[in-house]
């Protein structure tokens, strides 16, 4: 048997809840609307771009009974049969899909309240709203309720539908002033593909507005969806529960099961019409009721007509817009936001943090005694060169080397062959004697080794030897040997 909560369709749509679903099939998901004992609703767009995008809600079945079959077949049921509902007091279905083999159907967003809200803001407010709004709005669900009970199957057989759990909480009005019937969850039609067997399952629907037939879970029809309306009617104009608050409902059941009801005490200035209209309607006797949804509402039109009651839909908006015009801006603000952070790009991945720059390098003071240092070596190098340019370099026969720029020099084209390499090189610390110190008898000569027929490489035959230049400074440089 459902419950008052069981059904998320029915939830006021006056709140948003984030979730960390993100799409929903091909629709991106914007906020949770509500979840009920079956399946869960959420608000959606459909589109990738803001400017062509359209808010819609999805009804999907939850993922804990998508394995269960019953409930799978009881929800394409309903998908089958409310895609071809189209009446402007019915909601509109579009289309059925599934996700990971877990079906949902897409719906049309109301943004409104349902009438168990319409009714608790009422009472508690101490505003009651006009008599003509109240009949003007049954009589515009009747009407989406005969289109659902007219309902035929494509070859025009008829498909029989009952609703079966008509209450506030199915009965829906939006900011525009608009009636809607919403969820034919477990309505009752021709080729249904799980049907309820009596005595088998209990009966369905809410006990508080099931006609007595439906208690005693017999066959039912469309006056069972009259009766359920009527006691709509009766706590509409009342502002009280049909059925006392305190019963539980086992004992409602049976009183339902006896064909005991309460009865009903017309408030004071009700017209007569009217109360005569109620009657009929809650009888509990399925005969002595309207025969259909469309009797019905023609009895509360011609009691419109007698009365003088017009109401447009323009006025019961404004009466919507007033009375829950905190709960539209915050649901408005909060559609706001949330479509603002699903339009919003995607953020780039966060960049590490940038390391702290290295302190720059100090350079030391230059010191005091920096030029003194350069000076000094300065000289050294010069001294040094100046060493080296007059040290001779002698082969093993006594002969002076050519200078190191005479030897890099590349040697003249010549036809004759590579001479043998020279013996190996022996520096001698000892300056060339001038012309005047060989002219001297009795210099003693310093012994030459032989000549070798290994040459040293770093001389080029075939160039000219230039003399050494005598060197005037009487010091000695220490002996340089090259290997």
């Amino acid at each position: 048997m459902a419950t008052e909560n069981a059904t998320p369709a029915t939830l006021a749509l006056t709140r948003l809840t984030e979730t960390s679903r993100t799409r929903i099939g091909k629709y991106r998901v914007v906020g949770l609307l509500g979840r009920g004992g079956m399946a869960e609703v959420a608000l959606v767009v459909a589109g990738d771009r803001e400017a062509t995008s359209k808010l819609l809600v999805v009804k999907r079945i939850l993922e804990e009974h998508a394995a269960d079959p019953e409930f799978v077949t009881m929800f394409m049921d309903e998908a089958r049969l409310a895609l071809r509902l189209n009446h402007p007091n019915v909601v509109q279905t579009f289309e059925v899909d599934s996700e990971e083999h877990v079906p949902f159907l897409t719906m049309e967003f109301l943004a409104g309240q349902p009438l168990n809200k319409m009714m608790l803001s009422e009472r508690s407010r101490h505003s009651s709203m006009p008599l003509a709004m109240k009949v003007h709005l049954v009589s515009q669900w009747l009407q989406g309720l005969q289109h659902a009970h007219t309902l035929c199957d494509y070859d025009g057989t008829p498909l029989q539908v009952v609703h079966r759990d008509i209450s506030p909480h199915n009965l829906f009005v939006t900011y525009d002033g608009v009636a809607k019937v919403v969820d034919f969850g477990i309505a009752k039609a021709a080729g249904r593909m799980q049907q309820t067997q009596a005595g088998i399952s209990g009966p369905k629907g809410k006990a508080r507005y099931m006609a007595p037939e439906q208690a005693r879970n017999e066959e039912v029809d469309h006056r069972a969806d009259v009766f359920a309306m009527g006691i709509v009617l009766v706590e509409l104009l009342t502002r009280q529960r049909f059925w006392p608050l305190n019963i539980d409902e086992i004992s409602l059941l049976l009183e339902l099961f006896h064909n005991r009801i309460p009865s009903f005490i017309p408030p004071e200035g009700l017209p007569p019409g009217l109360t005569a209209i109620v009657q009929r309607a809650i009888a509990p006797d399925a005969a002595d009721r309207f025969p259909s949804a469309e009797a019905f509402r023609l009895a509360l039109d011609d009691l419109c007509l007698q009365e003088g009651f017009r109401v447009s839909s323009a006025e019961v908006a404004a009466w919507m817009k007033e009375s829950f015009s905190l709960d539209r801006e915050r649901l408005q603000e909060q559609i706001r936001q949330a479509l603002a952070r699903l339009n919003a790009p995607a953020s780039a991945p966060a960049a590490p943090p940038e390391a702290a720059p290295e302190p720059a390098a100090v350079p030391p003071a230059p010191s005091r005694h920096l030029p003194l240092l350069l000076g000094a070596l300065t000289v050294g190098v010069f001294l040094g060169g100046f060493a080296l340019s007059r040290t001779r370099v002698t082969r093993g026969d006594g002969q002076a080397l050519p200078s190191a720029s005479a030897a890099l020099a590349p040697p003249p084209a010549s036809a004759e062959p590579p001479a043998p390499s020279p013996a190996p090189l022996v520096v001698s610390a000892t300056p060339a004697p001038s012309a005047s110190a060989s002219a001297t008898p009795g210099a003693s000569a310093r012994p030459v080794a032989p000549a070798s027929p290994v040459a040293s490489s770093a001389v080029r035959p075939g160039r000219p030897r230039p003399a050494p230049s005598p060197d005037p400074s009487p010091r000695q440089p220490p002996p340089l040997f090259l290997p």
